[in-house]
C-alpha cells in the first residue's frame, strides 16, 4: 500500500491523470482495490449508481457494497484540481445523492484531495466532513495517509462497523473543538466586561450557547494547548492499535482567574513569514518564501481570495498543531 501511494502521488506530480476518467479508473479503482474491494464485481463496486431511481441524472460515481442490501459509500470523483473551487456546489450534489438512498460515508475526491463525511449524522452536509487527505502533502508521513485509508474506506473496517465507530469520535472532536475554537475570541473580548470571571469560565458559556457542553476543566486543557490541536491528534489512539497519546503545545496561559487584577496587553511588532519559517526545522532552509501566499503555495493550500496568513493558520492547526502558531498580522 505504501507503494502504491507513492507511486500514485509521482503520478500526480508528473500530471499523469488529465481528465475525471483517470482518477476514477487509475487511481481511484487502484486504491479500492488495494484496500480490499472487488472492483470486477458491480454488485461490490457499482459505477454511475442511481441513487434515486425515478430520476436518471442521479447518479453517484461509485457507490461500495459491504451488503448487498444497502450502500456503504459513495463516491464522487472529479478531474484532479477540480474540487475545490466548486466544493459547496459538489457537497450539495453529494447532498441531494443521499436523500433518498443515504449512504454510511460519502467521498470526494480528485485524486490529490479526499474529503470523508458521514453522511447519517444530522447536520449541514458541509459539517459532516470528519477527515481529509491531501495525497501530495510534504509533510505528512506516507504511512499516516496509509492508516487513515485502511480505517475508514478499506472494506474490512467499513463491513464490521470499525470505520463507523472512529468516524462518529472524530466528528464529535471536530464538532466540538470547532465550536470551542470560534467562541475563543469572543470570550477573550468577555474578559473585559467580566474581570471576576477566569477566561475559562467564559469560554464555558460562549460553548454552551451553541448547545455544546464542557467542563471548566476541559476548556482551560483547550486553552492550554493553544486552541489548535488537531482533531487527527485528538483521535490518533482510534487508528494506532496501540496509538500514540496526543500532545500538547506549551505556551503561556492566556488567562488569569485572580478577580479583580487587571490585564495588561502589548502590542506585539509585525511578524515576518522569516521569522515563522526559521522557527520550523522542516520549513527554515525555505528563505526564498518572503511571503505568507508563497507559503501557502509551496504547501499546497489554496488561498483563492481569502487571506493567506488566515488560511495558513488554519491549514497548521489541522496538520500540524506543534508548530509554532502562525502569528497575528
Amino acid at each position: 500500500m505504501k507503494e502504491l501511494l507513492e507511486d500514485i502521488a509521482a503520478k500526480l506530480r508528473s500530471n499523469a491523470y488529465s481528465n475525471e476518467e483517470h482518477v476514477r479508473l487509475s487511481l481511484v479503482a487502484r486504491l479500492l482495490q488495494a484496500l480490499g474491494w472487488d472492483i470486477w464485481s458491480p454488485q461490490e463496486v457499482n459505477s454511475e449508481y442511481g441513487t434515486v431511481r425515478s430520476e436518471d441524472n442521479s447518479r453517484v460515481d461509485i457507490a461500495l457494497f459491504a451488503r448487498r442490501t444497502e450502500p456503504a459509500v459513495y463516491v464522487e470523483v472529479k478531474a484532479v484540481g477540480k474540487m475545490a473551487r466548486n466544493l459547496p456546489e459538489i457537497e450539495r450534489q453529494m447532498r441531494d445523492y443521499n436523500r433518498n438512498n443515504t449512504a454510511v460515508f460519502s467521498i470526494l475526491t480528485d485524486g490529490r484531495h479526499w474529503r470523508f463525511y458521514l453522511s447519517r449524522t444530522g447536520g449541514e452536509f458541509n459539517q459532516k466532513c470528519f477527515k481529509e487527505i491531501d495525497l501530495l502533502d510534504k509533510l505528512e508521513a506516507v504511512e499516516d495517509i496509509e492508516l487513515a485509508f485502511h480505517a475508514f474506506l478499506s472494506r474490512e473496517e467499513i463491513a464490521n462497523g470499525g470505520a463507523l465507530r472512529k468516524a462518529e469520535q472524530y466528528l464529535n472532536s471536530t464538532q466540538r473543538q470547532r465550536v470551542m475554537r470560534n467562541a475563543l475570541p469572543m470570550a477573550k473580548r468577555d474578559t473585559e466586561s467580566n474581570p471576576d470571571l477566569g477566561l475559562a469560565q467564559l469560554l464555558v458559556r460562549r460553548v454552551s450557547d451553541d448547545g455544546i457542553d464542557i467542563s471548566e476543566s476541559e476548556a482551560k486543557e483547550f486553552i492550554l494547548s493553544g486552541a489548535s490541536q488537531s482533531v487527527d491528534t485528538v483521535a490518533s489512539d482510534n487508528l494506532h492499535e496501540p496509538g500514540p497519546k496526543p500532545t500538547t503545545r506549551q505556551v503561556p496561559k492566556v488567562f488569569e482567574e485572580k478577580p479583580g487584577q487587571s490585564k495588561t496587553r502589548t502590542r506585539a511588532p509585525s511578524p515576518k513569514p522569516g521569522d515563522w519559517l526559521s522557527k520550523i526545522p522542516e520549513l527554515r532552509d525555505l528563505k526564498e518564501l518572503g511571503t505568507w501566499k508563497a507559503i501557502c503555495d509551496h504547501l499546497g493550500i489554496v488561498v483563492d481570495k481569502d487571506s493567506a496568513r488566515r488560511r495558513l493558520d488554519d491549514w497548521v492547526k489541522l496538520h500540524h498543531p506543534n508548530w509554532p502558531g502562525v502569528p497575528e498580522v
